[in-house]
């Protein structure tokens, strides 16, 4: 962010608190230096010592990133393997020690075994049906996520290493990953962000738009006060393959706590995007095959899919609202596919083995003992949408296709 960039030290520590709306004591309280310390600091009289410096980068990280505010992290990561055993899942893709895991003694995501080291979890059938396997599944968790990440340092490998061998040496299905971008300094103000939207000053490819927010009563030292819980702002539906999710980070962790600047919190916003399926396959692929950082992925992700406008702007100048600017800054568009997905009769009769195959055997089974034929009578009453109806022509066409010409034994060219 070019506004960070070459800050000196007296001026972030007064932008920051300016920023953030702190007054002298409060950023006395969260820097664990005295009111007139922060004066001289801020007046450049004074330059904090390597201690309170130390304290002073882990709420501007941009002092040392470069001007960047912004910090990408994985939140959630499911991702199965097919044609893998446990044990090569866990050495070869996961780079651990199958000895340092723990047996659940139970299952878990319809397995029926569980190995788990901390928050990271390997689920798996230990007892395989031929030709119906689902896999071995690995799940991080938030936490599991943090374990992961500093495992994978003590071997100087990151996030790049997993997905790659995932890519290129294993037959993987990304089910989910949760990306999160952290913003320290606050780049956008939420609240302000919901009244644009209400306002209609945003491009969006999402249907559905939803806000939360409010306040709270808390006591604090004997007294009845009134407290921010925070706002957020959900695009897309829960169970759409892609949700983003922008939210105040700072207040929403004060509610889980004490009002104390003991418990004040970095993080001022957290931009969420969620990822299922064929879309987390795709980000995947394109962060592997275009040499995107996770951090150009996720807001270049977030740019195709919103944008905030300024309603002021003159005809021809750049009409995108400055701090929405500044938060994507030279982020490309990333637009997300869905591998197009045929309902062929095929399909369909597998579905409906796997689903329902118990309960037709369990029909049979009751009209070899009664006569009585429960199935013909689901089938009477049961009618062909126009989409089964497809399938069956399409299906019927192939058969035509393959053995329509009756003759085909007897005919002479042949």
């Amino acid at each position: 962010m070019e506004k960070l960039r070459n800050l000196s030290i007296a001026e972030a520590i007064k932008d920051y608190r300016t920023h953030r709306h702190l007054t002298l004591k409060e950023m006395a309280d969260i820097l664990k230096v005295s009111k007139s310390a922060v004066s001289r600091y801020e007046s450049g009289k004074r330059r904090p010592d390597k201690k309170t410096m130390e304290e002073i980068n882990t709420y501007m990280p941009w002092l040392v990133n470069d001007g960047n505010p912004l910090e990408c992290v994985f939140d959630y990561v499911r991702v199965r393997i097919m044609d893998a055993t446990v044990d090569e899942v866990i050495t070869k893709l996961l780079n651990l020690n199958p000895k340092t895991f723990d047996d659940e003694g139970h299952g878990l995501l319809h397995y029926d075994s569980c190995l788990s080291r901390g928050h990271i979890k390997v689920l798996y059938d230990h007892n395989r049906v031929e030709g119906n396997s689902k896999g071995v599944l690995v799940e991080m968790t938030g936490q599991g996520c943090r374990e992961y990440e500093v495992l994978l340092s003590y071997k100087k490998f990151d996030w790049n290493t997993f997905l790659v061998t995932a890519q290129q040496d294993f037959k993987c299905y990304f089910k989910r990953i949760d990306i999160a971008i952290n913003d320290y300094y606050g780049i956008v103000d939420i609240p302000d962000l919901i009244e644009k939207t209400k306002r209609g000053e945003i491009g969006t490819r999402f249907k559905k738009v939803q806000f939360q927010g409010g306040m709270e009563i808390v006591n604090y030292d004997g007294e009845t006060i009134m407290r921010d819980s925070g706002s957020s702002i959900y695009f897309g539906a829960p169970k759409s393959n892609l949700r983003i999710v922008f939210y105040q980070k700072d207040l929403e962790t004060f509610e889980k706590t004490e009002v104390s600047h003991e418990n004040y919190v970095p993080i001022k916003n957290r931009y969420e995007i969620r990822l299922m399926d064929d879309y987390a396959e795709d980000a995947v692929l394109n962060y592997c095959k275009f040499d995107h950082s996770f951090q150009s992925l996720t807001l270049g992700i977030i740019d195709y899919y919103i944008c905030y406008y300024d309603p002021t702007a003159s005809a021809g100048a750049e009409d995108r609202y400055e701090p929405w600017r500044q938060l994507i800054e030279d982020a490309d568009e990333v637009q997300l596919k869905a591998k197009p997905k045929e309902n062929n009769f095929d399909h369909s009769v597998t579905a409906l083995t796997k689903q329902y195959g118990p309960t037709l055997s369990m029909l049979a089974a009751y009209q070899a003992r009664t006569g009585d034929n429960l199935f013909e009578k689901i089938i009477s009453e049961a009618k062909m949408k126009r989409r089964q109806e497809k399938m069956l022509d399409t299906k019927l066409g192939e058969f035509d296709e393959i053995y329509g010409d009756y003759d085909w034994g007897m005919n002479e060219e042949w």
